[in-house]
């Protein structure tokens, strides 16, 4: 991480402690390809933060994602896929994206 906010406490600039889990699947049923994966990035509050009961530092930030591949040839496939980002800082605050998309790969 770069050293901002997130990272690090202020004044004294200690490194938060932070730990995070990540898991994806496939699975490949004849044309189609079905994934999904989730993942969650945890920071820990330092002593300085403890004392500091109005600053509000990013508590975790987590992500899921799911889609379906159709792969018409094997050089051609469409994708259709669904990403959902969620932040949450310690004060209660909270951010949510929903986003999805469609595309077309085409290997030569």
């Amino acid at each position: 991480m770069e050293n901002s906010p997130a990272a690090a406490d202020s004044p004294d600039l200690r490194l938060r402690w932070s730990d995070g889990y990540y898991v994806q699947t496939q699975v490949v049923l004849n044309k189609f390809d079905l994934f999904a994966g989730w993942g969650i990035v945890r920071i820990f509050l330092t002593d300085l933060d403890k004392n500091q009961p109005w600053n509000s530092a990013i508590k975790n930030q987590m992500g899921i994602n799911a889609g379906v591949v159709y792969n018409m040839t094997p050089n051609v496939h469409f994708d259709l896929e669904y990403f959902r980002a969620a932040d949450t800082w310690y004060l209660g605050e909270s951010q949510v994206l929903n986003c999805g998309a469609f595309g077309m790969t085409f290997n030569w």
